[in-house]
């Protein structure tokens, strides 16, 4: 009489050797199975028709000459928009119809090419930004400007253009165009040890100012430790120096 349990009979060598290397459709165990089972037909391929667009499918409804004219009418009021006629040349951007998919990003084209060539004036783009967005309640505009923010991000590096990006981010948290989680990130992005992450790091606090103290981890300490580290060239030090100075106080600049 066998006496082994299952579990015994798996820990048998000659067992074990007997039931896996056995083709499981010859098994003995399976031998009336077999029999009792019908084999099911493979199921035919279904045949599917191609795509086809329907008559209401969305189409661009600008011509070629009234989105070059809008564009046209776009670049002429930014290149005239200064802190002073701003109240007045927003009005103008107002009238602008920005349901069109075409002509949303053009616009938005434009403007990040303006805050990003023109730093200086990046607190004033963020500003229109934000009123164009309160004032047409478009997301796709927001979703657009923030996609082109986060692209050059990704691709940022020792460049003009990244650190341009990073200020205007910073501008656009501000306003409270982006919520500040999104700038917590990509500071917790930037804190490394890389002369280049410290330099957009930097620039990133001075815009965003007395926020960063909100942050939920080591931010400052570990820029205190980036701060003693001779290993760390000496003009990205300062700059975190200066960090520490503009905190003491109260992030107010001259």
């Amino acid at each position: 009489m066998d006496t082994f349990s299952g579990a015994q009979r798996l820990k048998s060598n000659k067992y074990y050797e007997k039931i896996m290397y056995v083709p499981i459709e010859n098994h003995p165990l399976f031998k009336d199975f077999q029999k009792t089972t019908k084999r099911k037909r493979p199921r035919q391929a279904v045949q599917t028709k191609p795509m086809v667009v329907g008559e209401n499918a969305w189409k661009g409804n600008v011509s070629k000459g009234k989105l070059d004219e809008i564009v046209s009418n776009v670049t002429s009021i930014l290149n005239k928009l200064t802190p002073e006629k701003y109240d007045l040349l927003i009005k103008q951007f107002f009238e602008i119809d920005l349901t069109e998919k075409e002509v949303l990003e053009k616009v938005v084209d434009i403007i990040y090419k303006k805050a990003i060539y023109e730093p200086v004036f990046s607190k004033m783009y963020s500003k229109l930004c934000k009123d164009i967005y309160n004032h047409a309640n478009e997301k796709s505009f927001k979703f657009l400007l923030i996609k082109k923010c986060n692209e050059s991000f990704k691709a940022r590096g020792d460049d003009i253009k990244s650190k341009a990006n990073i200020v205007f981010i910073g501008e656009l948290s501000n306003v409270k165009f982006i919520e500040f989680k999104y700038i917590k990130t990509i500071m917790k992005t930037l804190l490394k040890k890389e002369p280049a992450s410290i330099e957009l790091l930097c620039k990133l606090i001075v815009v965003v100012g007395k926020k960063v103290e909100k942050v939920d981890y080591p931010l400052f300490k570990t820029l205190k430790e980036y701060e003693k580290d001779k290993e760390i060239k000496i003009r990205y030090r300062f700059m975190i120096t200066d960090i520490f100075d503009l905190k003491k106080v109260n992030w107010k600049k001259n």
